[in-house]
């Protein structure tokens, strides 16, 4: 006996558009472009992503000091304080 499993697409898509359905009024016509976009959504999903960059740059550029080391900044109440200062 083959079961598809529990979390398949085809019983997410269902689950989806029944949700919909019992929540909204969905008139009969558009319940194929309803149960369609839902498996297209989850059928996305499954697809890993692809890096767009080669190499990740950080979102805030890295200080450092004379000497190389790391200036990490802590927001205080009275500013910013490079950390351990």
């Amino acid at each position: 006996m083959n079961r598809r499993p529990h979390h398949s697409i085809e019983n997410l898509t269902t689950s989806i558009a029944a949700a919909c359905v019992r929540r909204n009024q969905i008139a009969s016509d558009q319940l194929a472009t309803l149960i369609s976009t839902a498996r297209q959504a989850l059928s996305r999903l499954r697809k890993p992503v692809a890096e767009t960059e080669s190499e990740r740059s950080p979102a805030v550029p890295i200080r450092r000091d004379p000497n190389g080391h790391l200036l990490e900044l802590i927001t205080r109440p009275y500013g910013l304080i490079p950390e351990g200062g």
